[in-house]
Order: structure tokens, then C-alpha cells, then sequence
């Protein structure tokens, strides 16, 4: 089943922000579990301020998602893809 993933995820990461967002199976699969996801609302508070203080972490963390992003899912990936499934 897909969830799907908000598309402020893509919005904050695209922008340089390390999005925070509540955790779906899909966001896992999507980003290979590289984004911080909340799973209980009480630990929520704990990783924003964990990468708050650890600003290197959260910049290099920003870099990866965005190198995965543009690795796996600009426009020609996607018809790569189908190129492939079609067998053309």
C-alpha cells in the first residue's frame, strides 16, 4: 500500500531544511531511512533539537538527501525507467 510522502518533504529538502515529518512506511522506502521521521510524538521534541545542536550532522545529512534526490529522481531517471520496463 502507498501512503505517500507530503510534499513539503521535498519543498524543506530542496530548500536546505531537514524536514522532520510524521513516519510512513513509504518515507523509508523513498529515502532509504535517511530522514529523521517521528514515530511517537514524544520523541519528536528530542530530534528536532538533536539536530538543531549538531549542525554539521543535519548540513551533511541536507547534502545527502539532496544528492539523493537528484541521483534517483529528476525527470530522465524516471523515463530511463520506463524505457527499461518497456524494453525500448
Amino acid at each position: 500500500m502507498f501512503n505517500g510522502i507530503h510534499l513539503r518533504v521535498f519543498e524543506c529538502i530542496g530548500s536546505g531544511v531537514l524536514p522532520v515529518p510524521e513516519w510512513t512506511n513509504d518515507l523509508d522506502t523513498f529515502f532509504n531511512k535517511m530522514v529523521p521521521s517521528i514515530k511517537n510524538y514524544h520523541e519528536a521534541d528530542e530530534i528536532a533539537r538533536y539536530y538543531l545542536e549538531h549542525e554539521p550532522e543535519r548540513l551533511e545529512l541536507i547534502g545527502k538527501l539532496q544528492k539523493h534526490l537528484t541521483n534517483n529522481y529528476l525527470p530522465g531517471h524516471f523515463v530511463g525507467r520506463m524505457k527499461s520496463i518497456l524494453n525500448l
